[in-house]
């Protein structure tokens, strides 16, 4: 199918965004309190809802009138894409309301935070979802296809959480502001979830692939798609069309299996080996805060870069059934 730029960027910046979102809530992470000491979960819960507001607002860019956009809300029954909507509202304003939440550790912020990241969870699944339920299309027609993109979002959020952890320590200690002891192994422990992130994430791609390279279009032919299957084989004596028109455009993009095979090399190295080298370079020399949150952005910068490549031929190499009309 055609790679829609509008949507790559909303899906991987705002499944970063609401990873994000998920890691704060369950979390409290990363630790903004020694920058903004009034509502110390302010600074990382706007970034999170900026990241998945940008990638909402790319969504809407993908629509042929954005100003119809409000329809989709009414759909919530049967539509996986009214759901995600919903979701995302409902998710963006639990997080306005977590932002302002203090103390911390009270009962009630801790609440809302479970309730913040199970509703980002649950936007990451259902926009998931708007694809995997999409049998004329076999691949993405798979359980591994929500779950590929709650490891993606979950990855890109923990990432985010590293860096802002990062710029928060170098700022506390630029501002002579208090830094806790506790504060000095988050950023380790983080480095250690998000290379395990990024590892896990990348192994359900490659599977994701080879799932691909073996069912690719799915067990439909010419022959059952026209059920002329009783007459024998099946072959076009005219094309459907006599020049291109939207099912060719949209349904029947095609990219060669040689161009594929460098893509996803260079999704891989871009989106997984370069990023956990970078946290690597971290924990095997001591070098400054500076020093750490560069190869925190450094890994951050490079995975979303990967992540988009992956997500290109996320559509690039799925065929929609009926292409074998053609």
């Amino acid at each position: 199918m055609h790679p829609a730029l509008s949507i790559i960027l909303f899906s991987t910046l705002s499944g970063a965004g609401f990873g994000l979102g998920a890691v704060i809530g369950i979390t409290g992470l990363p630790d903004g309190s020694s920058v903004v000491s009034s509502f110390p979960l302010l600074a990382p819960v706007c970034v999170a809802a900026s990241m998945a507001s940008l990638g909402l607002f790319c969504s809407v860019l993908h629509l042929r009138r954005p100003e119809r956009a409000w329809r989709a809300f009414s759909q919530w029954r049967s539509s996986w894409l009214s759901r995600e909507g919903i979701l995302a509202i409902l998710t963006l304003l639990s997080l306005v309301i977590f932002a302002f939440m203090q103390p911390v550790d009270s009962i009630i912020t801790i609440s809302m935070g479970v309730i913040v990241s199970v509703l980002c969870l649950l936007t990451i699944f259902a926009t998931s979802m708007i694809y995997t339920q999409l049998r004329a299309v076999p691949a993405w027609n798979t359980s591994l296809t929500p779950i590929l993109y709650l490891a993606f979002a979950l990855a890109g959020g923990v990432l985010t959480a590293l860096v802002l952890t990062a710029g928060f320590r170098g700022l506390s200690i630029n501002g002579d502001v208090y830094l806790s002891e506790a504060s000095i192994f988050i950023f380790d422990g983080l480095v250690a979830i998000s290379t395990t992130a990024i590892l896990l994430a990348w192994i359900l791609q490659i599977a994701w692939w080879k799932r691909l390279d073996r069912t690719g279009t799915g067990q439909s032919t010419a022959e059952s798609a026209t059920q002329l299957k009783e007459f024998g084989k099946v072959r076009l004596l005219e094309p459907p069309h006599t020049c291109s028109n939207y099912l060719l455009d949209e349904m029947g993009f095609v990219i060669g299996r040689k161009h594929a095979s460098k893509l996803r090399f260079l999704s891989l190295f871009f989106g997984g080996l370069l990023p956990i080298l970078a946290l690597l370079l971290t924990q095997i020399f001591s070098i400054g805060l500076f020093a750490n949150f560069a190869l925190a952005l450094t890994a951050l910068v490079t995975h979303l870069a990967g992540v988009l490549l992956s997500r290109w031929l996320f559509f690039a190499e799925a065929r929609h059934t009926v292409t074998l009309y053609y």
